[in-house]
């Protein structure tokens, strides 16, 4: 098989990382590279097991196997990948995004063979001829085969007026080419590639087409066994059992035997099913993407071995290596802080912990209790961490809130429970008191270093949707779904007054300026800054363009200028990072990169960078020198 490779897009020399490739105009670095939905649709493997591609919020990275360093950057105009798979011989690549946009591109040169419009594709699967693509689209769960040729449905298949409530998980050719079959929740369809009548449904998920195009190989979810039909057959041919609760992977080798992969912990086995023997036992990295490739790819566990005759025994998966950069696929949406002397910048990791990033050397440092989902965090005054992590409890709908010393303990420093659904959550600039807006319209106050509640807020009517201390923690500042925006005294539990917004309108971010003096707040079409002392409206910035929603605002240290952060909306590339000067309401500069909402702003401590973290999973650097006087 020939080796593909593939055009070296926006490589910049000198930057193994690719922490600084496809940068946008203003920024000097991105952390991490881009947010991914954890399937395994979004991971696919050369043909000749050389090079792999991954699909993120922010583009197509392909990296080589050998090395594991990124060697290009594809799609990055639009990013929001949502599915990717190679052509059976290496040479084209196909490429689903979230707009619905398939493009099919030559692996040497880029070239676009052909761009098709659908539905957000889930998965995509060449046929064996590479004359189709079948693609599973993820909302309304529907099937088709495309032409790659001139990109017309050839079928859509038929689901016999019994759409799955679940979405696909699974989807594939038959050797052949004649067959396709889908997993939707806990059954396995298959249809003609042609027609798209269904000729056979059963229980079972993890399919494997045997060689000669004849056979299924599926696993039940119920009963942990694994069935063999033959196309035509009404009942499975054959039935294998397992003991445990683990669950096989099917796959066949090229010989047409039946082989599986068992999931356990830190390792997978590889056995041959018919004659029940355990071939290999391979150790894999905790945090690696190995086990979701295996899946996939299980013939990689086989590149090594010659399947039926090698005794079992334990080995490392050389041939994939471990593949594992903290944060580096995992940056999580939320909030992005600066540590209080600049050197550090903080954010939530995608399957539990907070990231730790230099600024200087602009690479992850070390991630911090990897295990425990944080809802938020910040930094305090001495440069440790405050974390809190929420766990509901359903049957009572009692929410557990666990409040942690993120760098000293693996143990929370103290939990408080409340029956309340919880959303937006605040940490009070100094001290140690956290705020949390309930859905059921109420603010609660905490203080976790005393370990008391110290009281609730009631006054609005509709869920809290943005919170803010008061530099000094004296104040609270909320707004909420019922178009209100309020004031509250700390100490005393009670109202001050409620804020002047005009017709009613839900402020989506608000936040005090450094002195105190200024609170801002952002909402559809406009940022309104109110005088903290007076309670009044100095200014109101109207919307830029249509649909305009800040959905994140950050005072700078000097308090002369606000960033925020655009919301995405239909019809944009890339959201803005908007510059303003408080005095004037001036917008002096717009900075533009994200392919979707921004979630999170926060100026260093020097006033230099602005940082901002997206909902695409990334953080991106910005110079703010050329613009502000710091």
């Amino acid at each position: 098989m020939q080796n593909w490779k593939p055009v070296p897009y926006n490589v910049v020399p000198g930057d193994p990382s690719g922490n600084t490739w496809a940068l946008p105009r203003g920024a000097i670095a991105r952390l991490g590279k881009g947010l991914r939905e954890q399937r395994d649709s979004e991971v696919a493997l050369s043909p000749d097991y050389t090079y792999f591609a991954v699909g993120t919020r922010i583009g197509l990275w392909w990296y080589e196997m050998s090395s594991r360093l990124p060697i290009a950057l594809w799609e990055t105009e639009r990013g929001l990948i949502s599915a990717v798979n190679f052509s059976p011989d290496g040479k084209w690549i196909a490429i689903g995004n979230w707009d619905g946009i398939i493009r099919v591109r030559d692996v040497q040169n880029g070239e676009c063979i052909i761009k098709i419009k659908r539905m957000r594709s889930r998965y995509i699967t060449f046929s064996p001829d590479i004359c189709w693509i079948a693609t599973a689209a993820s909302s309304k769960r529907t099937v088709e085969v495309l032409d790659v040729q001139n990109g017309v449905c050839i079928a859509q298949m038929d689901w016999e007026g019994h759409e799955p409530k679940s979405g696909i998980s699974r989807l594939g050719f038959s050797p052949d080419g004649k067959f396709l079959a889908a997993t939707a929740g806990y059954q396995t369809y298959v249809w003609p590639s042609e027609t798209g009548t269904p000729i056979m449904k059963f229980e079972g998920r993890n399919f494997a087409f045997s060689p000669d195009s004849r056979l299924l190989a599926c696993t039940t979810h119920g009963d942990k066994t694994l069935h063999v039909w033959e196309f035509g057959k009404n009942a499975p041919k054959m039935i294998f059992t397992e003991s445990g609760t683990f669950r096989k992977n099917p796959f066949y080798s090229l010989k047409g035997e039946l082989l599986a992969t068992v999931d356990q912990q830190n390792t997978i086995e590889i056995w041959d099913v018919e004659r029940r023997q355990k071939l290999r036992t391979l150790e894999l990295h905790p945090e690696s993407i190995q086990a979701k490739w295996l899946k996939k790819f299980p013939q990689l566990a086989l590149s090594d071995t010659h399947v039926g005759t090698t005794p079992s025994k334990k080995v490392k998966l050389q041939n994939i290596n471990t593949f594992s950069t903290p944060g580096e696929f995992a940056c999580q949406l939320g909030p992005v802080q600066f540590s209080p002397d600049g050197r550090m910048l903080a954010c939530k990791r995608f399957g539990g912990g907070i990231v730790l990033w230099d600024v200087e050397r602009k690479q992850s440092r070390e991630t911090l209790l990897k295990k425990t989902r944080f809802r938020s965090f910040t930094f305090r005054p001495d440069g440790n961490i405050s974390a809190v992590a929420f766990k509901m409890n359903r049957s009572n709908n009692e929410q557990a809130i666990s409040v942690w010393d993120v760098e000293k303990s693996d143990e929370p420093i103290v939990k408080f429970t409340q029956q309340a659904q919880f959303g937006h959550l605040v940490f009070a600039p100094i001290g140690h008191q956290i705020a949390i807006g309930s859905r059921e319209n109420t603010i609660y106050l905490w203080n976790f270093k005393r370990k008391v509640k110290l009281g609730a807020l009631i006054g609005h009517t509709d869920y809290i949707s943005s919170l803010a201390f008061s530099p000094d923690g004296k104040r609270l500042v909320s707004g909420a779904a019922d178009g209100t925006a309020r004031v509250w005294d700390v100490e005393l539990g009670e109202q001050i007054a409620m804020l002047p917004i005009g017709a009613p309108r839900t402020p989506i971010a608000i936040v005090f300026s450094p002195c105190s003096k200024i609170i801002a707040g952002g909402m559809v079409d406009e940022i309104r800054l109110w005088c903290a002392e007076k309670l009044i409206t100095l200014r109101t910035i109207l919307q830029p363009d249509n649909n305009w929603k800040p959905y994140a605002l950050a005072f700078s240290p000097c308090g002369k200028y606000l960033a925020s952060g655009d919301w995405w909306h239909s019809g944009m590339v890339k959201t803005g990072i908007r510059l303003w000067e408080v005095a004037t309401g001036e917008n002096i500069h717009t900075f533009w990169g994200h392919t979707t909402d921004v979630q999170s702003i926060d100026f260093s401590p020097d006033g230099t960078l602005l940082a901002s973290g997206s909902f695409d999973g990334t953080i991106l650097l910005w110079d703010v020198k050329p613009f502000i006087d710091t």
